[in-house]
């Protein structure tokens, strides 16, 4: 017997969706990026389906009628979006540009909740502002999309090492990727972390006083591979680790 093919969901972010939605409710989107992506990018016809979602809730949906000004869709089904736990935040380095969006997007991807940039003695050039905070956050979007995070991490501006620690939560497990650092077996048991700080250093890795200062509270390095990873690797690579490893959500 052959196995049926399933149709690839697209999911689009839409900001307006709203916050209660029952199975057969209708809604009318006028937004002209929306419109545009589904019917001119993602070429979607009347009778098929894709997923809007926001940070809060998704819904399946069903396409009625549209046209150049409106699309009205029937709703499928409705749901908050789901948390995954342990709770990760990411503390990024600012890096070069194109490296700094592939990390962004790789945590994304990995299902990490909270991206917080960091200002490193090392880091390779300015920060762009809110011209580039915009950027970011359409590349957490495009991520989002992709893999089905629907409740993807803001992105904040950066600030330093001391400023984000003293933000953190006391009670949690955190990890400087290091390859001079221990092996994962070697740091962590099995028992699932409540909350997980996650960091890496930049392109010319982080100084001496940098690693000092995490060591003194409570960072373990920890060795990914036996190799030397780009920083936007290495995000990717302790992330997606730690999120396989204690893999829940709620």
């Amino acid at each position: 017997m052959k196995k049926q093919s399933q149709a690839h969901e697209f999911a689009l972010y839409y900001d307006a969706l709203p916050q209660s939605l029952d199975v057969s409710d209708t809604v009318h989107i006028s937004d002209k990026d929306i419109i545009h992506r589904i019917e001119r990018v993602l070429r979607l016809k009347k009778g098929e389906q894709c997923i809007l979602f926001n940070r809060e809730s998704h819904a399946k949906v069903c396409i009625l009628s549209m046209d150049k000004k409106q699309i009205l869709v029937e709703i499928l089904s409705f749901e908050k979006n789901k948390i995954y736990s342990p709770y990760i935040t990411f503390l990024l380095p600012v890096l070069k540009r194109d490296a700094l969006s592939a990390a962004v997007y790789y945590l994304v991807e990995a299902g990490v909740n909270e991206i917080k940039l960091i200002q490193t003695k090392h880091q390779p050039r300015a920060w762009g502002g809110q011209k580039e905070q915009e950027r970011l956050n359409r590349v957490a979007i495009a991520a989002a999309e992709q893999s089905k995070h629907f409740a993807f991490p803001v992105i904040s501006d950066p600030v330093s090492y001391e400023q984000a620690v003293s933000e953190l939560p006391e009670k949690s497990v955190r990890i400087l990727a290091n390859p001079e650092g221990d092996s994962f077996s070697e740091i962590l048991s099995q028992s699932t972390p409540v909350q997980i700080i996650l960091t890496c250093g930049p392109e010319a890795d982080l100084s001496v006083e940098e690693k000092d200062f995490l060591r003194l509270n409570s960072f373990k390095l920890m060795k990914l591979t036996p190799t030397i990873l780009r920083a936007e690797t290495a995000a990717f690579c302790i992330s997606s680790l730690f999120r396989t490893v204690f893999s829940n959500s709620e």
